[in-house]
């Protein structure tokens, strides 16, 4: 599976948003090699295209990474 696919996966299963350490531990259970540089690099470039944003959580006091658009197209190549 295509990373960049599996991290909006998992963004839109939490509709919340997860800060950066969530994500790379969930991405740790399926890939057990990957730096967190590469989480890094993969969260930039769906920023960049429109598919995640990175928004504060007040309520925790963190920045989140959250889906904004994509969760159909990720879904329907899981299946």
């Amino acid at each position: 599976m295509n990373l960049e696919r599996e991290v909006l996966g998992i963004l839109c299963r939490n509709k919340h948003g997860l800060a950066f350490n969530e994500v790379y531990e969930k991405l740790l259970d399926s890939h057990g090699g990957i730096r967190k540089i590469e989480v890094r690099e993969i969260l930039s470039k769906l920023i960049r295209m429109g598919k995640v944003e990175r928004v504060a959580d007040y309520e925790h006091k963190r920045m989140v990474f959250r889906s904004k658009s994509g969760c159909e197209e990720s879904s329907a190549l899981s299946e």
